[in-house]
């Protein structure tokens, strides 16, 4: 802890919703995701538009690169 100062950052993208599988599959080609569309879970039928999930690190940072061309 010290006294307030100024920090720089580089420039970073900040969603205000989680990326959905449909738009995983538009980036990709495929959708990693354990809960796949058309699935019931708890009740609930997942469809595309639920958040992918299962992917990594290295794989979001490559498909974005690949998206920001």
């Amino acid at each position: 802890e010290g006294p307030p100062h100024d920090v720089t950052l580089s420039a970073f993208f900040f969603a205000k919703y989680e990326l959905t599988q449909d738009q995983w599959v538009r980036l990709t080609g495929s959708n990693p995701s354990a809960q796949q569309p058309g699935k019931i879970v708890a009740g609930n039928l997942h469809t595309a538009l639920h958040p992918v999930e299962q992917i990594g690190l290295k794989a979001t940072r490559e498909a974005l690169a690949r998206a920001a061309l």
